[in-house]
């Protein structure tokens, strides 16, 4: 009965612990605990799934004396390949719960050096691309909104569905006929002096930039134009406009402020897609960014950098998510009210 009591009183005070969280610090770390499921998992089906592909980082690097058995076992001994799979990944787990990303499979050196100056690179590329798209995509989607069924709509909707429904590669392809090989004034490829850091060669980066700016801006320009119609039919708007006031003053004081916090929503989502059409562009341009790395890893068999890279870019993706429902939830008081969290 003692025990019955003890525990009836533990519940109690873990229930009273937990409505006394504040609702949006329970909703962040509900948010937090998935994400690092979503990890968990995406670890498991990166790591076992690299292991199916043909081949190994021991072959690969031997190249022609891989058909030497003394020398592949030597090799597979040094990259741990002749530890069970099971073991690797929980070795490689748990190294990376501590902070250590591993050692790569086919360099012998730890994955943070090799990812460090890579990741730098990635992060100005997409940060340059985010500093274009977000006025970019509310300028045109605002604009399109305001002259709905509209030629001008109706040229804005046609252009964003067509860069929206073209793969990334083949927007880069275009761009460096034009601008490489027609017009000569961009080069083809952007292999970054390594002396200089990636913002000190902004020609090399205008290519990959505008390229994932033509396909990001598609897609985020038709949710905003789709956002700033909702808030353009609702009452205090059509109010506003009875009254006479003038479209500047009604765009900037009531319809920017209703759609920027749905359209910043959507731009998490977009994040996913922008996400992805970075590897691809890295590659199309021969850019030195974790795209790059990603891709020469999994055709190297290297499964630590592999695995490493992959949780890098869901860490961003889960993260940018969370980020923009915050900011969202920040901008537009209807979300908190809602029952978001």
């Amino acid at each position: 009965m003692v025990i019955t009591e003890s525990l009836r009183h533990r519940v109690s005070a873990s229930r009273r612990g937990g409505r006394s969280l504040p609702p949006l610090l329970r909703y962040v770390l509900l948010r937090i605990a998935a994400g690092v499921a979503t990890l968990l998992a995406v670890s498991v089906l990166v790591f076992f799934g690299a292991n199916l592909l043909p081949g190994n980082a021991a072959e690969v690097a031997l190249g022609v004396r891989a058909g030497d058995p003394a020398a592949l076992q030597a090799a597979l001994k040094s990259a741990g390949l002749d530890q069970p799979v099971a073991i690797r990944y929980w070795s490689w787990l748990t190294g990376l719960l501590h902070g250590d990303l591993g050692v790569s499979m086919v360099s012998h050196q730890p994955v943070a050096n090799l990812v460090g100056p890579r990741l730098g690179n990635t992060l100005v590329l997409t940060g340059c691309l985010l500093v274009l798209l977000i006025p970019v995509s509310l300028a045109l989607g605002t604009w399109s909104a305001m002259r709905k069924d509209t030629m001008v709509d109706q040229v804005v909707g046609t252009g964003t569905m067509w860069f929206l429904s073209t793969p990334e590669f083949v927007v880069g392809t275009f761009l460096v006929l034009i601008f490489a090989s027609w017009l000569r004034i961009l080069p083809s490829v952007s292999m970054l002096n390594p002396r200089l850091t990636a913002l000190e060669q902004p020609h090399l980066l205008a290519l990959p930039v505008l390229a994932m700016l033509i396909v990001g801006a598609g897609q985020l320009t038709r949710l905003v134009r789709a956002s700033t119609i909702e808030v353009l039919q609702s009452d205090f708007v059509q109010m506003a406009v009875l009254r006479g006031v003038p479209t500047r003053t009604l765009i900037i004081r009531h319809v920017l402020p209703n759609s920027l916090g749905p359209t910043v929503q959507m731009l998490g989502l977009a994040l996913g897609s922008l996400i992805g059409g970075v590897v691809v562009i890295e590659m199309v341009f021969n850019y030195p960014g974790i795209g790059t790395m990603l891709v020469q890893a999994v055709s190297t068999r290297d499964i630590t950098t592999v695995a490493s890279l992959a949780i890098l870019i869901s860490a961003a993706y889960i993260l940018s998510n969370l980020i923009a429902d915050l900011v969202a939830m920040a901008l537009n008081p209807q979300l908190r009210r809602g029952g978001a969290f």
